[in-house]
């Protein structure tokens, strides 16, 4: 599994490195031709999740590990 994640996530390394093939990239890097053949995207509420995101892609789960409405 390929997985992208926010590397301003807490921890983050530490709960997906045993998961699968896991890059961390700065908010600003994560950009569909970054994430194009990444499984599952870890990402923050700051960043705009929406098609022109995830078109072409092989995202099939994205995670926002945050609590709120706000998202």
């Amino acid at each position: 599994m390929n997985i992208v994640a926010d590397s301003a996530i807490p921890f983050i390394a530490r709960i997906f490195n045993s998961s699968g093939n896991t890059v961390l990239l700065d908010t600003h890097e994560i950009t569909r031709s970054n994430i194009k053949d990444a499984d599952v995207l870890v990402v923050r509420s700051v960043t705009c999740v929406n098609e022109n995101l995830l078109a072409g892609t092989e995202i099939k789960i994205v995670v926002c590990p945050a609590s709120g409405i706000d998202h």
